[in-house]
């Protein structure tokens, strides 16, 4: 398992947060993507996926209190750094007879995206047992994703700096590896900014 540690990631789109879903705000919305380099099959559906995410900075997104709009925001982050490289988002594949869903597949790793606001969030995930259980079996499934795919490995971001201290991450980052246990290096983490 690899750790890394980035300084901040400037944010993307304008700041006015009042994308519509008609019309010429879409077409903009989708030149943006086409722009990034994105796949042209993908270009107008990461237009609708992220319209909202898109009028957003790092800090504005903060102030909004919809975690679900922090969590589009923080993929949107990996898209723009990765854009030609991403195969699909929101990817869903069927493991042990259930389906699974994936933050962002690339064409050769898995990333799952965590933007958490707070302190809090990082304690309730990776402190707390049960939210704990259900975090390490999440990454589980990635892997068994990645087996399935034929991919190289997972990425798991924690795109907003600041949220803990660097010993703290550093503390998680072990106590996630000793978790998953055996042999890890599939599995990459970062955090304070995005996938390198």
């Amino acid at each position: 398992m690899s750790i890394f540690l980035f300084s901040s990631f400037p944010f993307l789109g304008t700041p006015n947060g009042n994308y519509s879903t008609t019309g010429s705000a879409r077409a903009r919305r989708a030149n943006y993507f086409r722009n990034l380099g994105v796949r042209k099959d993908l270009v107008e559906d990461l237009a609708d996926i992220y319209r909202e995410a898109l009028g957003y900075s790092a800090e504005e997104i903060e102030h909004t209190g919809d975690r679900n709009l922090e969590g589009l925001f923080g993929e949107l982050q990996i898209i723009k750094r990765h854009a030609p490289e991403v195969v699909e988002v929101h990817y869903r594949i069927k493991i042990d007879g259930k389906m699974h869903e994936i933050d962002i597949l690339r064409r050769k790793r898995i990333v799952e995206s965590k933007y958490w606001p707070s302190e809090e969030t990082y304690k309730m995930h990776l402190e707390d047992p049960q939210g704990f259980a259900r975090f390490i079996e999440q990454l589980k499934l990635h892997k068994k994703a990645m087996d399935m795919l034929g991919l190289e490995g997972v990425d798991l971001v924690f795109g907003r700096e600041g949220v803990i201290s660097e010993a703290k991450f550093m503390e998680y980052a072990q106590k996630i590896k000793d978790a998953l246990g055996g042999e890890n290096s599939w599995l990459k983490i970062y955090y304070g900014s995005l996938v390198g």
